[in-house]
Parts: C-alpha cells; structure tokens; sequence
C-alpha cells in the first residue's frame, strides 16, 4: 500500500540527523549548548523535547500557542537557574519533566487535532497513555492516519462508549496504537468496543493492541474494504469481531486469543481469514444468518 503527499500535524518526534539536538551543536557557544552537544543522553532528549514543543505549537491556536511559548521560556530559565552546565543529571530530570508536560499536553489536544485534519493529514504520537472521558471520534475524515511511536494507549473511562470511534469516513489507518477501558467488566454487558465504524471503507488496523476492554475489539457496521493485520486483540467479553452488514473484510497475521468467541456475525460477507493466532476463545464463529451459518457450516 503506497500512500502518498502526506500532510503532516506532529505531535510525536520526526525524523532527524543522529547527534542533532534542538539547536544547531556547530554553533553551540556557551557551556550548557556543549554539555548538551557532547553528552548522548541530553543530546537525545533535547532533540525529543526540542520536537515535541515545535510539532505540538504547530498544532495550537494562536492563544495556546502563545501560552506554550511562555511556558517554555519558564522552563528554559529554570533549568538555567537550578542546574549548571556540568550537572547532567539535574539536566536529565528538568528534561524528563518537561517532555513529560508536553506528552500531556499532546494528549488534551489530540481530539481537537482529529477534528480538523485534512485530507492526508498524519499525527503522529510519541509513546505515551492518552485517558479521555469519552470515546476518540473520527468523524466525516477522508485519508487520515494516527499512527504511535513506542508504546501509545488510548484509555477511555466510560465502559458504555467505544474508546475509538470511525463514523461516515473513509481510508483511515491506526498504525501501532493500543487501546482499552480503564476499567473492563469482568463479563459481557452490552458495554462498548474498543475499535468502532460505522459507514465506513476502507480502514486499516496494523499493529495495534485492543486489549480486552469492551465486548467486542473490532465492530463494523454498515462499513467495507476493511484490513486488520498484526494486530493483538485479547480478552474481549462478547468477540474479537462483531461484523454487520460490512463486507469485503481482510484480518491477516493477528494474534486473537482469550476472547468470547471469534467473530460474531450479522448479514457480514466476503471475509478473508489468513495466518493468524487463534486460541482460547470460548466460541469461534458465531452467526445470526441462516444462510451465514449454512455456509459456515455451523
């Protein structure tokens, strides 16, 4: 799959030149800058920081960005004021702090990012546990990808909602994204998903954790052209999929293990099962349709 002309709303790091901190190290003049330059760890998480604070400020409007540039001029005073140029671990902790503060910072606007994304917008997150109230809503968007760097939740507190929700859009892509309640029931109770879509085509799970949170990991309905492949999907009270009235459905090379069943089926046609790990699921297919379960030989 080629995509192609991305815009890009960062909100994790981009790709850079290795020894490259937030700044130019050729030009590095007072001792701090060649700490920086000459240390590996601070060099690394100077260029982690340096990233986050610039991809996050494109990413704001014009008040919170003003609020975030004067934080980090705070942030930048203080760490001259408490640590000196030799003292690498007071460094390293004003800066752990720091990134720690924009992940957050990252996580509070993600949804208002999503929602005005463009056709080929990628956001990208740094590794980091994003917990909302309510589901994540990806509504009416066309050629989008959230894709995460390391270890990426996203947590939701209602179990009644879904944690990610796709409605009426179309080529979406999760890339590396794990996702759960924060609280799963113990058994099944109508409570929600953790991946739902709804008219919806063309969506693309890869590498993703739907870790047992809600009754099903995948729901679609009323959607088509759907991949799901390398993905761990466990511990889901109903089933791994829940598939009505979608088609045209691929689910290849995943891990699918300790779940109510496989797949739950409703009117769901054309599915592609290949090369996946399936296992410890207390029922493995289960349809509604007469004629779904004549062909499925149930």
């Amino acid at each position: 799959m080629k995509l192609k002309f991305f815009t890009f709303i960062l909100l994790g790091s981009i790709s850079v030149s290795l020894n490259a901190a937030s700044f130019n190290c050729a030009k590095a003049r007072v001792s701090l800058e060649k700490t920086i330059c000459t240390d590996t760890q601070l060099n690394a998480v100077d260029e982690k920081m340096g990233n986050l604070y610039i991809q996050l400020r494109q990413s704001l409007g014009k008040t919170a960005v003003k609020q975030l540039r004067e934080t980090q001029r705070h942030w930048l005073k203080q760490r001259t004021k408490i640590c000196s140029s030799e003292d690498s671990a007071c460094l390293l902790n004003f800066y752990y702090e720091r990134i720690s503060a924009l992940k957050l910072r990252q996580c509070l606007n993600l949804q208002q990012v999503i929602d005005s994304a463009t056709s080929g917008t990628v956001i990208q997150l740094e590794e980091t546990t994003c917990r909302y109230t309510e589901a994540l809503r990806i509504t009416g968007k066309e050629n989008l990808t959230i894709e995460g760097k390391g270890d990426v939740w996203i947590i939701v507190d209602d179990i009644n909602d879904d944690v990610i929700k796709i409605q009426n859009s179309q080529r979406v892509f999760l890339k590396n994204i794990k996702a759960r309640h924060q609280t799963p029931l113990e058994g099944f109770n109508c409570e929600g998903s953790v991946v739902s879509m709804f008219n919806s085509q063309q969506i693309w799970l890869t590498r993703c954790e739907l870790n047992g949170s809600g009754s099903v990991g995948v729901h679609a309905d009323a959607s088509s052209e759907i991949v799901v492949n390398q993905c761990y999907i466990h511990h889901n009270t109903l089933a791994a999929f829940w598939l009505d009235d979608s088609d045209s459905i691929a689910i290849h090379n995943n891990t699918i293990t300790e779940n109510g069943s496989t797949i739950y089926g409703l009117k769901a046609g054309n599915i592609r099962m290949t090369d996946n790990i399936i296992g410890n699921n207390k029922g493995e297919m289960g349809w509604s349709s007469p004629f779904s379960r004549e062909i499925m030989e149930e």
